[in-house]
């Protein structure tokens, strides 16, 4: 007896095969795209050290010009305001710069001057506001020996750390000390720059 086979009631195995191979690939490739996507969206991303340190440098010029600020004003409830800002502000930038640089970075040590000299002025001591984190003259010579043991007591690094231990010196009258680095100040830039540099007018000013 004949057996009667129906091919078209029959599977096509090779056309299912082509598209389950099919629907494989465009998973694959939508997954594909998913990672593409992904990886693009976390280097679109800024660096967490790269955020870290830019909002450090934002809060340490912001401190520094608050702090001209106050000299600049002639009401001493609006210089009050002002040294209060900087000093917030500062130590708000020494925090981030311990956290993205370490405590022994230079750039930790910028900070710790410019929050020292902040510090110093006896309208900043008298301010109940202000609750120094240190005494300005150890911190400013801690500071100032970060900068030393990384780039030596010569360097214009030291130089610029040196000028804000002066100012330091100045701010907290002890200025027989503030002149002595001044002048000292003075023959290091002379030896580097030559008598007539722009940089030993500002010192002299």
């Amino acid at each position: 007896m004949a057996v009667r086979c129906d091919l078209a009631a029959a599977p096509s195995v090779g056309k299912v095969s082509l598209r389950e191979t099919a629907m494989r690939g465009a998973k694959i490739l939508q997954t594909i795209s998913r990672l593409v996507l992904a990886i693009f969206c976390l280097l679109a991303l800024p660096s967490p050290g790269l955020a870290g340190e830019a909002e450090w440098q934002s809060l340490l010029e912001s401190g520094v010009s608050e702090f001209k600020a106050a000299w600049r004003t002639s009401s001493w409830k609006s210089a009050d305001k002002h040294f209060v800002q900087a000093a917030t502000l500062l130590e708000k930038a020494l925090h981030e710069a311990k956290d993205v640089f370490g405590p022994n970075h230079p750039n930790t040590a910028k900070t710790i001057l410019k929050l020292a000299v902040c510090y110093s002025p006896p309208e900043v001591v008298l301010n109940r506001s202000i609750n120094p984190i240190g005494d300005p003259t150890e911190m400013a010579n801690q500071a100032l020996g970060i900068i030393e043991s990384r780039f030596g007591n010569s360097s214009p690094e030291y130089i610029e750390a040196l000028i804000d231990v002066a100012e330091v010196h100045f701010g907290s009258l002890e200025r027989d000390q503030a002149f002595t680095l001044w002048a000292r100040i003075v023959g290091m830039l002379e030896k580097h720059y030559g008598p007539d540099h722009a940089a030993i007018a500002e010192v002299l000013l």
